[in-house]
């Protein structure tokens, strides 16, 4: 990949669901114009963020990205993703420049893989992946369904559980893990599942096992832009706002006024922004801010008031900016960075702490992150999943470390991802990420690896992108 000076193609460009993607690229040849590339797209997207110096600057054209994406890597192409520039307004058009810079060869947009499986003399089968830039996948923890996604699934003494990140395949810009399935959104609004199918969570329709191996295209549907795997069930919602759900619907988690299971992705609301899928219920946001939610309300995650479980969408409140469902309560970020929770084990006060930015919800344990990237945790802390050697739980929010821009909560462990794009996880030894340790839990957050941009925690395995 690296060698002689070529030409290096840098696109940018809007995809069919009106997601604006963006190549940044961080060139370490000293006499790179920058400044001649950057002005053929400055007259035709807003909200340019211009580098001042030529030559070993970043290219960071992308409005709307996040402070902390200017901590990059040299030699390394991040895909990022916004669907609107820092005024929320959507992006028009389509741009191509093009730059010399060494030892990088031609870029293009990112194509969708498919992993080949080749068979072997044993069980174990390994997919073929030739890596591309952005949107790598990679997975580690219990495969006892199918849910890494290699091919392989452990029937029994661990022997196909990863515990370190694998490479699975390429061309993702979303992930997100249930209890026991795994879901993919690719760069063409494609979704992809994989792992445990018992009750129709994968929505692959009829005739297919209780068990997926690989990533499989869920169905004829297309253009999506969001994705939430709940416990037995998954969310997904169009780029027009579209809200699609599939399997378990014991509790009405599905929203489409019934207790039937669904196989297959149905409409089941419209008009929403944003979806995060519980154990056994579901959140909605829609643009206005508005707060739905929907599914189990036998511990009052879905409506503090009442106890019932309820079929469809329920309006809850206005004013909301970030929702996170767990296994019984759920947390919302109001628009002034205020945290608020309800269900079981709720936070009630958590004085001298945020304004909050970002929040993931485990089973029974949450994360939070403030608005200068300091994390907090709070809850069950068994194994030791709030990243503090802390016996008991923990009812206040205990401070974890800084530095952070992503958060997952999972079953029994954590994960982190730091500005310089570092990973961390801690909690449960076998499933955190950083390497066999069965009779150890993790109690402070241990570093996995490098270059990382989403994450996913669950049951017991993870995703994660780079």
């Amino acid at each position: 990949m690296f060698g002689k000076t070529l030409q290096t193609n840098i696109y940018i460009y809007m995809t069919i669901t009106k997601l604006q993607q963006f190549i940044i690229f961080n060139c370490d040849r000293p006499n790179t114009d920058i400044s001649t590339l950057l002005s053929s797209v400055s007259s035709k997207i807003s909200n340019i963020q211009k580098p001042n110096s030529t030559g070993g600057s970043l290219l960071s054209w992308a409005p709307g990205v996040p402070s902390q994406m200017s901590q990059l890597q040299p030699n390394t192409i991040y895909l990022v993703n916004s669907k609107v520039d820092q005024l929320g307004y959507e992006i028009p058009g389509a741009v191509e420049a093009t730059s010399y810079c060494g030892g990088v060869s031609s870029i293009t947009p990112t194509p969708t893989l498919t992993p080949t499986i080749t068979p072997t003399t044993t069980p174990a089968v390994t997919p073929s992946v030739t890596p591309v830039f952005g949107g790598n996948l990679y997975a580690w923890g219990i495969n006892q369904q199918g849910q890494i996604g290699d091919g392989n699934i452990n029937a029994g003494g661990g022997i196909f559980d990863s515990y370190t990140p694998k490479l699975i395949n390429s061309g993702y810009t979303k992930i997100s893990c249930g209890v026991s399935h795994s879901i993919g959104l690719k760069s063409n609004g494609d979704i992809y599942t994989w792992g445990l199918n018992n009750l129709g969570q994968l929505g692959l329709g009829d005739g297919v096992s209780s068990n997926v191996l690989v990533p499989t295209k869920a169905g004829m549907e297309s253009g999506f832009l969001e994705i939430s795997g709940g416990g037995y069930f998954t969310l997904a919602l169009k780029s027009n706002g579209d809200l699609y759900a599939s399997g378990q619907n014991e509790f009405g988690q599905l929203g489409d006024n019934s207790t039937i299971n669904s196989n297959v992705f149905k409409k089941v609301g419209q008009g929403f922004s944003q979806i995060s899928g519980g154990l056994n219920h579901s959140l909605a946001l829609k643009s206005n801010g508005d707060l739905y939610a929907w599914g189990d309300n036998s511990w009052k995650q879905v409506n503090s008031s009442q106890t019932q479980q309820f079929l469809t969408p329920q309006f809850i409140g206005s004013g909301y900016k970030k929702i996170s469902a767990g296994g019984y309560f759920s947390l919302a970020i109001k628009n002034n960075g205020d945290l608020v929770a309800w269900g079981v084990g709720s936070v009630v006060s958590y004085p001298n702490v945020g304004p909050f930015s970002d929040i993931s919800s485990g089973s029974d344990f949450a994360l939070a992150l403030d608005v200068n990237g300091n994390l907090y945790s709070w809850g069950s802390n068994i194994k030791n999943q709030l990243g503090k050697s802390a016996s008991g739980g923990q009812y206040d929010l205990v401070p974890v470390g800084s530095g952070y821009i992503k958060i997952s909560a999972g079953n029994y462990h954590s994960l982190g991802i730091r500005n310089n794009g570092d990973l961390y996880g801690w909690g449960y030894g076998m499933i955190y990420g950083g390497g066999y340790s069965p009779s150890i839990d993790i109690s402070t957050p241990t570093k996995i690896g490098e270059g990382y941009s989403q994450i996913s925690a669950g049951y017991l395995h993870s995703l994660a992108l780079k």
